[in-house]
């Protein structure tokens, strides 16, 4: 496994992770180690938007202002 290590974190921000871990009975290093494998298999906006492109390809229906403006002028 590698290790990681992070320089400069605010003072304020590492209370806040540690109070996070105590209240999950975790220590910061296994509070972290679980933060950073979720935030890995996110996908990124542009993986996301790749994914969505290959599946539907290119909106081209209505905006949203176009939807809007319906709703908005045929409110009964």
């Amino acid at each position: 496994m590698a290790n990681v290590q992070i320089r400069g974190v605010p003072g304020d921000v590492h209370e806040q992770l540690k109070a996070q871990a105590r209240s999950e009975g975790r220590s910061l290093n296994e509070h972290l180690l679980q933060q950073m494998v979720e935030l890995a298999r996110l996908p990124t906006l542009q993986q996301l938007a790749r994914r969505i492109s290959e599946k539907h390809g290119p909106y081209d229906g209505p905006s949203s202002a176009e939807f809007i403006r319906h709703d908005r002028d045929h409110v009964h």
